[in-house]
């Protein structure tokens, strides 16, 4: 690289850069820089994510460890190497750089920000811990033995649901704002309003049981992933005194934010290498069930509030946004005759 002044900064207005967004690093540009001036004496970026729309950009500082160079060892150091899987990603990255970087960012993850438009993509492959800034980047890079595209499930979350984890993300990591805890609608409850309704409008036996074996999964998956792989490392201290005595679930405790988190990991969580072809594709089908429920659902469903957070990372009584969580009304199901048991029925 070439040397600048300390005062300039690193980059200039205009270079393709490194990001690291959620401990996954996406080319970004440079759109505005601000010289190193204050007793900080540190030079500030705003940053474009390539595909997204601008209003996700934002200012980060040299120091951060978040941002570097766009060069081919950087690209291959951290954006995962090509698996001969282009196709489908290709599309995944912004339009411009589309085709000649297809094969160079086959295995990268990226969220899915063009709405919809790549039928495969999923939001990210890493297994490291969610949020821990101090690890290294190399970490990042999917694991050699990533099992093979077709075998992962892979989500289209809707552009709200993804402006979800994106807003969660700026108020924890950017704010340094807490989810209110614990949430008055948990993710036990969104579970349960899903499965009676899912229930209730089943069509069969089958489908009934369907909802309920979906609903327990989901809770059983998010209890024993939350501290592992759904927390930003700012959550961490919360999360242990939440639940360090073991007497309530972390689905009893969190709410639909952390809940959607989920979504992005079961990617690589859910082993599908010993389920057949229509096995793991009507678990795919039913789970984006629950997506459009969650997103048909979002205002009784999100809305937390967010408190402040100390030097040590415990939450203040200081509430920096009140929870909006609408109330929920349950859909109203006529009675099905079927359905009735054979002593009711006339």
């Amino acid at each position: 690289g070439h040397a600048r002044p300390a005062t300039m900064g690193l980059y200039e207005v205009d270079e393709p850069i490194l990001a690291r967004y959620q401990d996954v690093w996406y080319e970004g540009k440079v759109v505005e820089t601000e010289p190193a001036t204050g007793a900080t004496g540190e030079a500030r970026y705003k940053i474009h994510f390539q595909g997204w729309n601008s209003r996700w950009d934002y200012w980060e500082v040299q120091s951060s460890g978040d941002l570097m160079a766009d060069t081919e060892e950087n690209r291959a150091k951290n954006m995962g190497k090509g698996k001969g899987k282009g196709g489908a990603k290709a599309t995944a990255t912004g339009a411009k750089d589309g085709a000649k970087d297809g094969a160079k960012d086959a295995g990268k993850k990226r969220p899915s920000k063009d709405d919809g438009k790549k039928s495969g993509s999923k939001k990210a492959k890493t297994s490291k811990k969610a949020g821990d800034a101090g690890a290294e980047p190399e970490a990042v890079v999917a694991a050699p033995d990533a099992a093979p595209e077709l075998a992962r499930l892979r989500f289209n979350l809707s552009t709200s649901l993804k402006r979800e984890l994106i807003a969660g993300w700026e108020k924890i990591t950017r704010e340094e704002k807490l989810v209110r805890l614990p949430r008055s609608v948990t993710v036990s409850t969104v579970l349960e309003r899903f499965e009676s309704e899912t229930r209730a409008k089943a069509r069969s036996p089958e489908q009934a049981e369907m909802a309920t074996e979906i609903s327990s999964g989901l809770r059983s998956y998010f209890d024993r992933s939350l501290r592992a792989v759904l927390l930003y490392a700012q959550e961490r201290t919360q999360a242990d005194a939440l639940l360090a005595d073991g007497t309530r679930p972390p689905s009893d405790v969190y709410g639909a934010e952390h809940l959607l988190r989920l979504f992005v990991k079961l990617p690589t969580l859910v082993p599908l290498k010993d389920m057949d072809a229509d096995a793991t594709h009507l678990l795919h089908v039913r789970l984006q069930d629950f997506l459009r429920w969650l997103q048909r659902n979002a205002a009784s469903s999100f809305g937390c509030g967010y408190v402040g957070r100390d030097a040590d990372g415990r939450p203040t009584d200081e509430v920096k946004e009140p929870e909006k969580v609408k109330e929920y009304a349950a859909p109203v199901v006529k009675e099905k005759k079927e359905k009735a048991s054979p002593d009711e029925k006339a």
